[in-house]
C-alpha cells in the first residue's frame, strides 16, 4: 500500500506570495524517492513546481506541484483529490489558482483524464499517472506586481514569459538575459489598467 499527498499552493495574502507546495494534512510528510522507488513498484518520473498554476496578482498564489509516476507493475489506484472543478479563489483583481487535474498517459496512447474521486481503479504496468496540484488565489491586480519581481518569477520559473507579458504587462527585449523593455512595458501595463 503506497499513499501519498500531493502539494498545492496556498492563496496570496494583502502583502506576501502565497505559499508553493504545501502538503494539504499535516504530519503525512513526504517519503524521498529513493525510499519509494525501493519499496513499490514505481518509478517518480518527475516531481516539479507547476509552472503559472499560482494565481496571478500584485502578490501572485503559491504553485502547486507536477508528480509523474511510472508503473512498474499492475496495480490499484484509490485517489482523492481537491479543486478538480472549483479554483482557489483571488482576491481584490488577483486571479484564481489552477484546477487541480489527474490523468493516465502510456506512450502512444494519449492523455486519458481522471476524475478527482476514485475508489479502484486498474493501472496497467508501463502507464504514467500523472497528477497536477492546484495554485493558490492571487492577491491584488496583476499589473500592479513589482516589475522585478515579475522578471524573478520568470527566472525562477514560476510563470511563463508569455503570462509575464499577457497578465503582467511585463515585455523582455530578448529571452538570454530578460532585459526589459522599459518603455513598452509601460505601455502594456497602461493598457491592461
Amino acid at each position: 500500500l503506497f499513499r501519498e499527498s500531493i502539494s498545492s499552493g496556498t492563496g496570496a495574502s494583502f502583502n506576501s506570495d502565497g505559499v508553493s507546495s504545501v502538503l494539504p494534512l499535516s504530519g503525512t510528510g513526504r517519503i524521498s524517492i529513493e525510499i519509494t522507488e525501493n519499496r513499490y513498484p514505481l518509478q517518480i518520473i518527475r516531481e516539479e513546481l507547476r509552472v503559472d498554476s499560482g494565481g496571478h496578482g500584485k502578490f501572485r498564489g503559491g504553485l502547486g506541484i507536477t508528480k509523474e509516476y511510472l508503473l512498474k507493475e499492475d496495480s490499484l489506484m484509490s485517489l482523492a483529490r481537491n479543486n478538480d472543478q472549483t479554483s482557489t479563489s483571488g482576491k481584490l483583481g488577483g486571479y484564481n489558482g489552477s484546477l487541480s487535474e489527474q490523468s493516465i498517459t502510456k506512450k502512444g496512447r494519449g492523455k486519458n483524464s481522471l476524475p478527482s474521486l476514485i475508489s479502484s481503479k486498474k493501472i496497467n504496468k508501463g502507464e504514467h499517472l500523472i497528477i497536477q496540484a492546484s495554485g493558490g488565489g492571487g492577491y491584488g491586480n496583476p499589473v500592479r506586481r513589482s516589475i522585478e519581481l515579475v522578471k524573478k518569477d520568470v527566472l525562477r520559473g514560476y510563470i511563463s514569459r508569455s503570462t509575464a507579458f499577457k497578465n503582467y504587462g511585463v515585455v523582455f527585449k530578448n529571452t538570454k538575459n530578460l532585459e526589459i523593455d522599459e518603455e513598452s512595458t509601460k505601455k502594456e501595463r497602461n493598457r491592461l489598467s
